[in-house]
């Protein structure tokens, strides 16, 4: 979940809902919503308006989520192009 919020730059909780349902979670509204609370308080998402979230620094480093423009640059198949490699 925290790595679809981070995809998306923000999610809703209806966002989240439809994703675990996609997913085939069975999650409750009230559970997900009880979650998402958890996960603010831990620092991992930030609330950017009312239901709506964004996944923080922290939580980036909770899931091993790198934004798609922070990612390393690949070659055409999708290897890395770094010389460390």
């Amino acid at each position: 979940m925290l790595r679809m919020i981070g995809e998306q730059e923000t999610a809703t909780l209806d966002d989240m809902e439809a994703y675990g349902e996609l997913m085939g979670y069975n999650i409750k509204r009230n559970t997900l919503r009880s979650q998402v609370s958890i996960y603010a308080n831990h620092g991992w998402l930030e609330r950017v308006a009312q239901g709506e979230f964004r996944l923080t620094k922290l939580g980036e480093a909770k899931c091993g989520f790198v934004k798609k423009s922070e990612a390393p640059i690949g070659d055409a198949v999708g290897a890395s192009t770094s010389v460390e490699g």
